[in-house]
């Protein structure tokens, strides 16, 4: 979490409005009040800039006060709590996304031609929302203002286990970086449920690594392939492929052979 925005959004609660900014409270609104009851004064929603009349200003599902105490950010949607201990980034407002602009070309056996898109370095990629190991939906825009790595993965893919070994170690050794594999297919190529991921999470004692299913039915034809949101993140068709993102939520190693995170 963005510690520093707890410790200075906590204080607020605790101590209050001072004299002086008794007068800054919203416009016909007792400063010391809570209009929507959620916990903050009226005078620290104008402060925070969130709606003294509505207790969850981003109508993300948690309230105003119950944001500040947690570090996250009550103004942006995608910026709350989830059950599992990830690091949740700050970002004032959402990514510009680019989407994917590496052009290629499939050709089948048949001599049909395809264009696939896949996201390269200096792309913005679009927020992607996948369960995790804990029956929550979590989406990749949560993590703007933290570096991310995301890894692209399936059950049945020998090198994917391997290093399903080393991401909680990793983490651990990066604390300021969140780890997402995303998992597109299970041991058996079918999608994977909860029961898959949850397996998978707990066979390599994942703690704040989220393991994350795409919920995408497998492809049966190149069009249904490269239809599939997860084929966007699969530069050179090998897996496992391994992104990172910097704090803006800019690609800036694609499946570069990198498994730490770059410096930023």
């Amino acid at each position: 979490m963005a510690l520093k925005h707890l410790t200075i959004l906590a204080l607020m609660l605790t101590v209050g409005c001072t004299q002086d900014e008794e007068d800054e409270g919203p416009k016909g609104l007792d400063p010391a009040g809570d209009e929507d009851g959620d916990g903050l004064q009226n005078a620290d929603e104008e402060s925070l800039g969130t709606d003294p009349n509505n207790p969850d200003s981003d109508e993300d599902g948690f309230d105003d006060a119950q944001e500040v105490l947690e570090g996250t950010n009550p103004n942006y949607e995608y910026s709350h709590s989830y059950t599992g201990e990830y690091n949740i980034g700050w970002c004032d407002t959402p990514p510009e996304p680019t989407g994917p602009t590496l052009e290629g070309e499939y050709v089948d056996e048949a001599g049909n031609s395809l264009a696939t898109w896949a996201l390269q370095n200096g792309d913005v990629p679009d927020n992607f929302t996948m369960l995790d190991q804990h029956g929550e939906m979590v989406d990749l825009y949560s993590f703007c203002g933290t570096q991310i790595m995301v890894v692209v993965s399936a059950g049945w893919c020998g090198p994917c286990r391997a290093e399903a070994e080393t991401l909680q170690a990793l983490a651990e050794e990066n604390p300021d970086i969140q780890i997402l594999q995303m998992l597109f297919q299970n041991n058996s190529g079918e999608t994977p449920d909860l029961d898959f991921i949850q397996g998978w999470a707990d066979d390599y004692g994942f703690v704040n690594v989220a393991a994350l299913s795409t919920n995408e039915e497998p492809a049966t034809t190149a069009e249904e392939y490269f239809a599939l949101q997860s084929s966007i993140w699969d530069i050179d068709g090998y897996i496992p492929t391994v992104y990172h993102l910097d704090t803006n939520m800019t690609i800036i190693s694609a499946d570069e052979g990198q498994t730490e995170p770059p410096s930023l």
